[in-house]
């Protein structure tokens, strides 16, 4: 029983840092410090929109991968304890 409680922590474990790591690919490529707000900008404005509509899902996923990665660790620490 615990085999496969460990085998789906550790997938889900791989795939929030694959979250992790998309996100911070994202800020790095996209992530510009400045806030622009000019009309001369509105270029600059149009990438700032879609890289902060890109880090909104990611970090939905994030949050989500995450609660799912400690729910199944306790998953796996509690079958492991009992002895299941």
């Amino acid at each position: 029983m615990i085999v496969p409680l460990l085998a789906t922590f550790c997938l889900l474990l791989i795939a929030t840092l694959g979250v992790a790591a998309v996100r911070a690919l994202i800020v790095r490529s996209k992530g510009d410090d400045c806030l622009h707000l000019l009309d001369s900008d509105a270029p600059l404005i149009a990438k700032q929109k879609t890289a902060a509509r890109r880090l909104e899902i990611v970090d939905a996923w994030g949050k989500t991968l995450t609660i799912l990665t400690i729910l199944s660790g306790i998953a796996s620490y509690s079958a492991w304890w009992l002895g299941a």
